[in-house]
């Protein structure tokens, strides 16, 4: 997807924010209920060479690094015969649940506390007096 294609996409969610990488993919999240964060796309130029984890550690660094941290966890929503996703979110640390009622059809509800994440993707992180995250 073009840079105008991933915005004109984004423009039905109140708050979202994108991270865009130049020749890797980008991500898109949105502050949720709790001061939690939920993943809306992750989406990859090719898939199977590791660069969605390449896009997560991107992406949960800058959050550190500016000080975005959420309450406590990243969400994100799947249908459940995406098992492709639910693959790549449970090899990040990720616990599932099913959950009817979202969609259609059956959904997943992928959680995980941002500091296991972080701690799962080799991040360091760093506290300063205020709680807040800084580096």
């Amino acid at each position: 997807r073009t840079l105008k294609e991933i915005n004109e996409r984004l423009l039905k969610y109140k708050g979202a924010e994108l991270l865009y990488y130049e020749g890797i993919g980008y991500i898109a999240w949105q502050t949720t209920t709790g001061e939690n964060i939920e993943i809306l796309f992750i989406e990859v130029i090719k898939s199977g060479q590791g660069l969605g984890h390449s896009i997560i550690q991107k992406w949960a660094t800058e959050i550190c690094v500016f000080n975005k941290k959420p309450y406590n966890s990243v969400i994100v929503w799947r249908l459940k015969r995406n098992e492709w996703a639910g693959k790549f979110y449970r090899s990040l640390g990720f616990k599932e649940t099913e959950i009817d009622g979202v969609y259609t059809e059956p959904a997943v509800l992928s959680v995980i506390n941002f500091d296991t994440l972080c701690k799962n993707l080799s991040i360091s992180l760093n506290f300063g007096k205020s709680g807040y995250r800084t580096h």
